[in-house]
């Protein structure tokens, strides 16, 4: 999700992406379509909702784990071993390291 973009925006994105009906939306939603237009306002939303329009849409809105975990394994490469993260960087192994982790 981009920074600037809020929640309501981003699932009404993904609605069109998906080529969903806001009416098609509403009746899996179980709610009218005022309801819909209310949450592409919203900045934020309970998760009991967003959990309903996860599932609808087959979309996941949790924060990627990968970028995590991978900013954790330079973190302690770079603590433990600054040498050879410098030797990683020299050769573009570290680059290499980093894709098979993703």
């Amino acid at each position: 999700m981009k920074q600037s973009q809020h929640i309501g925006s981003l699932i009404k994105q993904i609605l069109k992406e998906k080529k969903i009906s806001v009416k098609e939306f509403a009746e899996k939603l179980h709610c009218c379509c005022s309801n819909v237009y209310d949450i592409f306002k919203r900045q934020s939303i309970n998760s009991d909702l967003l959990q309903k329009i996860s599932k609808i849409l087959d979309y996941d809105f949790s924060p990627p784990k990968e970028t995590s975990r991978q900013n954790l394994s330079v973190m302690a490469l770079i603590k433990t071993s600054p040498s050879k993260f410098d030797e990683l960087l020299a050769d573009n192994s570290f680059e290499i390291m980093m894709s098979k982790q993703l």
